[in-house]
């Protein structure tokens, strides 16, 4: 490792990328999803998006990585 900065460069660069592509699978998957129940998965089933009517008629919207 002779120059530090450009490795840390990198991964920062590299996580930064990863949570974005992260963040955008996750918004495409809520607006892709027409029905009131759905699961969606996406980036080879790592993020998820789970939407499902409650007991009072409205919609519960879960995510997560």
């Amino acid at each position: 490792m002779k120059n530090p900065k450009v490795y840390l460069t990198s991964l920062l660069i590299t996580i930064v990328v990863t949570l974005a592509l992260a963040v955008g699978t996750i918004l495409v998957l809520m607006f892709s999803v027409h029905e009131e129940s759905a699961y969606r998965t996406g980036l080879f089933g790592s993020v998820y998006f789970k939407s499902a009517p409650n007991a009072q008629g409205n919609v519960d919207a879960t995510m997560g990585v």
